[in-house]
């Protein structure tokens, strides 16, 4: 039969791991909105009447879809936490 759980530290490592990836992934989106800010305002680099309210209407979105991947990771880390509460129980159990 084949191996149904992982070792604690190996649980330790995955979440540590999924973790650090998920704040890579935040942090990026972060800081292109951050350099897309700075770019769109008067001396930025490409801020222009007609082009200023389109990348505003970008920046909104990506803080929207930061905000979604946030919640999403969030909920990854806790079903990860939770099926090595499961396992644990199941193997106390047996």
């Amino acid at each position: 039969m084949g191996k149904v759980g992982l070792k604690e530290e190996e649980y330790t490592t995955l979440k540590t791991e999924i973790t650090e990836a998920h704040q890579k992934i935040i942090q990026a989106i972060t800081n292109s909105t951050t350099q897309m800010q700075s770019l769109n305002q008067t001396g930025g680099g490409f801020y222009v009447k007609e082009l200023t309210p389109k990348v505003n209407d970008v920046i909104e979105l990506l803080n929207g879809i930061r905000t979604t991947m946030e919640n999403t990771f969030e909920a990854h880390e806790k079903i990860i936490e939770s099926f090595q509460t499961a396992i644990g129980n199941y193997d106390t159990c047996c």
